[in-house]
């Protein structure tokens, strides 16, 4: 299904055939980094080679189940989260591209079997539970716009990689085998045009020249993923107070849960699963703060347990590894595969400056480490695109089975 956003960025109006009233979703309002000093722990190729094969890597479907019912949907996302939970520990625990696609993937999977459940619990025409349905779409639709806004912003940064590593590359054959020490200062130029022999003045500023153009693109690099950071920092702040991201929603009547044949606990199951995985996927692609994160720093009370209680104890799980590593993470973007780029952007120059013989192996890590940022942020973008469609489709046939029972 194919459809266009409406200019506010707005899910696509519906009218209800029973009502011929619009339902729509809301509308939307619209540092330095250190890589010395985070303690973001890196895995190797060798420990994590899905970080480093991301094209070959598959999304498995959600855990086949009988969706069905309330408890056969109890069931099958617990197994997933298990699953999920099992994927980041074997990924030593990075919030990395192939862990953040498969848990969309996830939630794509149970935003299709909650609107499935529907049909075969005989719920009443056009009561609250099918707000309380629109209300949850809304914020799926709103929180993956939001995210789809911040991976635009992606595209300057690896574009800023790509351009390092073909400078390099075409700057190698000219660069002396003394290379100096990396300064952006006019003084450098001076020094070395000025210390050179006559019979080699011309080699020596093909030299110098290739070497200037390597700083400006180490130096275009650093900044472009500044400014990334920045645009998503300040992205989050205006953007995050709107969306209905609450963890650990309390009931204030227990038995409430069992309404409309248990699908108002299926709903509150999701609106705290759906709101995890959203905060995680904003976290790793957007921009968190682990001192403030409701992540880490919130609790989990777990005599708050109901119907689906194995749902509940797979996410804590899920959400205590996952608040244990961005608890020792900086602020900033969590994503594995973009604070990589980040490092071999920096061994490079540290390369570079020592005057030894890796650079080129060095150029090749950047190349590499940039491919796999771009294809997977193309590929969860891809992803987005798809969830929208699934979204109002949803939405669609929802109304269009209550209009003809």
């Amino acid at each position: 299904m194919q459809f266009e956003f409406n200019e506010n960025g707005t899910l696509p109006i519906i009218l209800s055939p029973l009502q011929e009233t619009p339902i729509i979703a809301p509308n939307p309002t619209q540092q330095s980094f250190s890589l010395l000093q985070t303690s973001f722990i890196i895995p190797s190729p060798s420990s994590s080679p899905s970080s480093y094969s991301l094209l070959q890597s598959t999304m498995e479907p959600c855990p086949s189940s009988n969706g069905n019912t309330v408890s056969g949907f109890y069931a099958m996302v617990s197994r997933g989260m298990e699953e999920l939970d099992r994927s980041l520990l074997s990924n030593n625990n990075a919030i990395s591209l192939p862990f953040l696609q498969r848990l969309l993937s996830l939630l794509r999977s149970f935003h299709t079997h909650l609107t499935l459940l529907v049909h075969s619990l005989h719920l009443p025409l056009g009561d609250k539970w099918l707000d309380e349905y629109m209300d949850e779409t809304s914020k799926l639709w709103e929180t993956s716009h939001l995210l789809k806004n911040a991976l635009s912003n992606f595209e300057p940064f690896y574009s800023a990689g790509f351009s390092l590593a073909s400078s390099l590359h075409d700057s190698l054959p000219h660069l002396s085998p003394q290379v100096p020490s990396l300064s952006p200062s006019p003084q450098f130029t001076f020094n070395v045009l000025h210390s050179a022999l006559p019979d080699t003045l011309l080699s020596t500023i093909h030299s110098n020249f290739a070497i200037l153009d390597v700083v400006r693109a180490i130096s275009g690099c650093r900044r472009e993923a500044l400014g990334l950071e920045e645009q998503n920092r300040s992205l989050m702040e205006t953007r995050i107070p709107t969306l209905c991201l609450r963890l650990d929603e309390r009931v204030s009547v227990e038995s409430k849960l069992n309404g409309f044949n248990g699908f108002r606990g299926v709903l509150y199951a999701m609106r705290n699963v759906s709101s995890m995985l959203l905060m995680i996927l904003l976290h790793g692609l957007v921009y968190c703060w682990p001192e403030t994160s409701e992540l880490v720093v919130g609790g989990y009370d777990g005599g708050r347990l109901f119907l689906g209680s194995a749902v509940m104890v797979s996410v804590a799980r899920l959400r205590q590894r996952v608040a244990a590593e961005m608890g020792s993470a900086e602020s900033g973007i969590l994503l594995y595969e973009f604070r990589r780029a980040r490092v071999a952007v920096e061994e490079l120059r540290e390369e570079f400056e020592r005057e030894e013989g890796g650079v080129r192996e060095r150029v090749e890590s950047v190349r590499m480490c940039f491919g796999v940022l771009k294809s997977g942020i193309e590929n969860i973008i891809c992803q987005l695109d798809d969830f929208f469609d699934e979204i109002v489709e949803g939405r669609k046939k929802l109304l269009d089975f209550c209009s003809h029972r």
